[in-house]
């Protein structure tokens, strides 16, 4: 079972790998992780736009990433509306991952 520290360093690793198309990428940063029976909601921002919210509003629009509990994978949900539905959509991913494992 992956850990909420885990999660977050999966995550943190993920939005900070180094992308050709933005060489100059701020760097990205957990803010805040919700427990879920079968993963963690991880949501995320530029540290620059947290630190100093009066920024840039490109970065106020992540989509939170959900990480399986199980092993780790990582699912994009997006930014689209309603969040709650792509992340039960997500959910319901991760619970068919789940269950073709056993």
């Amino acid at each position: 079972m992956i850990t909420v520290e885990q999660a977050e360093q999966i995550v943190y690793e993920h939005i900070n790998r180094p992308r050709p198309s933005w060489p100059d990428q701020p760097e990205m940063i957990v803010i805040r992780v919700v427990e879920r029976p079968l993963d963690w909601i991880v949501y995320w921002t530029a540290k620059s736009f947290w630190e100093h919210p009066e920024g840039d509003p490109l970065f106020t629009c992540n989509g939170p990433i959900l990480v399986s509990r199980a092993d780790g994978s990582l699912f994009e949900t997006g930014i689209l509306p309603p969040v709650e539905d792509r992340i039960l959509a997500t959910e319901h991913l991760i619970q068919q991952q789940v269950a073709r494992r056993v």
